[in-house]
């Protein structure tokens, strides 16, 4: 039977048995089912647990303790819960019924901004002294014409922002064009997917470049043009990635009559599309198609550009050159090809070019209203990582 050897007893309580184990210890207890932050492998995120869907305000949002207009100078936040971490442990708080709270009247000449919290007040808890123990949500009332508005002290410790609210000067209502969500990212469970709205789905935002917590953590991202689905890989693998999924772009050429383009060199694209940046490294896989009328003795190339269509890079292309006789239908088909790393915004031309031609009065044509002759297909997928 083997020997114990060294060990270490941690100064957490393991039994969480009425009478058994201390409030910071619960605490600390909970904190294992939930999202924990970066950095810091005991720590959680502070923030408000996902809840609800509505397209009322917005665009698609969770309305978990969501801060809306009222009637005059007043606020409603909508029901929901919320994680507040502090150092001795996180607070998982309800708000079990809409609640309406008055904003300070404006002032007849300076503006302001007000700070609606979520709170946790704990007179067992060293930092949160309050001399009683409840959680509330309280509207921070800011001074006139302010840079940031007023927060409550100790900074960031026992409570978490919900929402600015913007008071101009003589306002007799709050709006909604008034009111700035700053709930962040809803939050899940400890392996749950963490779900990015709104600004925070911004690819440049705060939100958007924290890191995750652990290689697998994974999140969505509700805004359209980005890869909803992505895993964090670790900091020297790439940080996010997307989930192999895809968007496709297409386009056909603008409606009109046959469109003649004559002499060698002479270029002319035929359609584009816009890849948006999906904040993410990405590669396209485009394809075109093109119904020309070519000149006798003439040589066209039909390609698939990136960037610019004159001097951007040919991904792939294709060609054909003519024999005597009178003008030809040409049906040209350019191959896919994968192409990337990319970033940010991507411009994608079907172009053709007549490479060369005996006569300068020669060349091809294409008809804008043939929709279904001439196509530009752009694939989006996330680029591979290893």
């Amino acid at each position: 039977m083997p020997n114990l050897g060294s060990c270490a007893v941690s100064d957490v309580d393991p039994w969480a048995v009425e009478g058994q184990i201390g409030l910071r210890d619960a605490r600390l207890a909970l904190s294992a089912l939930l999202t924990p932050a970066a950095g810091d492998r005991l720590a959680v995120t502070s923030g408000v647990l996902l809840g609800g869907d509505s397209h009322s305000i917005g665009g698609h949002t969770h309305t978990a303790l969501r801060v809306q207009p009222a009637q005059q100078m007043s606020v409603t936040v909508q029901p929901g819960q919320a994680v507040i971490d502090t150092a001795h442990g996180p607070y998982v708080c309800t708000l079990d019924a809409t609640v309406t709270l008055r904003v300070a009247p404006a002032s007849r000449s300076m503006n302001r901004v007000d700070l609606v919290v979520a709170r946790v007040h704990d007179d067992l808890h060293p930092d949160l002294c309050s001399h009683h123990r409840r959680f509330q949500i309280e509207v921070w009332t800011g001074d006139p014409s302010p840079t940031v508005p007023l927060r409550p002290e100790p900074e960031g410790v026992g409570w978490i922002p919900l929402a600015q609210v913007r008071v101009n000067a003589d306002a007799t209502e709050i709006t909604a064009e008034a009111i700035t969500d700053l709930r962040g990212p809803g939050l899940a469970a400890r392996g749950g997917t963490t779900v990015l709205y709104e600004t925070d789905a911004e690819p440049g935002s705060p939100a958007y470049r924290a890191p995750g917590a652990y290689p697998g953590a994974q999140r969505w991202v509700n805004a359209p043009g980005r890869f909803p689905h992505q895993v964090w890989c670790g900091a020297d693998r790439g940080g996010w990635q997307a989930v192999h999924n895809a968007a496709c772009h297409t386009a056909h050429p603008a409606p009109g009559d046959w469109l003649w383009v004559r002499g060698g060199g002479a270029l002319r694209e035929i359609c584009s599309v816009t890849v948006p940046d999906p904040g993410v490294p990405y590669s396209i896989y485009p394809t075109g198609r093109a119904v020309l009328r070519q000149s006798p003795r003439t040589a066209v190339d039909v390609h698939v550009k990136i960037h610019d269509p004159n001097t951007g890079l040919a991904v792939n292309w294709v060609g054909t050159e003519t024999s005597d006789g009178g003008d030809t239908r040409q049906v040209y088909s350019v191959p896919p090809v994968r192409y990337g790393p990319l970033t940010g915004d991507t411009h994608v031309h079907l172009t053709a070019q007549v490479v060369r031609s005996d006569n300068p009065e020669m060349g091809f044509a294409f008809r804008g209203s043939d929709v279904g002759d001439n196509l530009l297909s752009v694939e989006v997928w996330p680029t591979p990582w290893g």
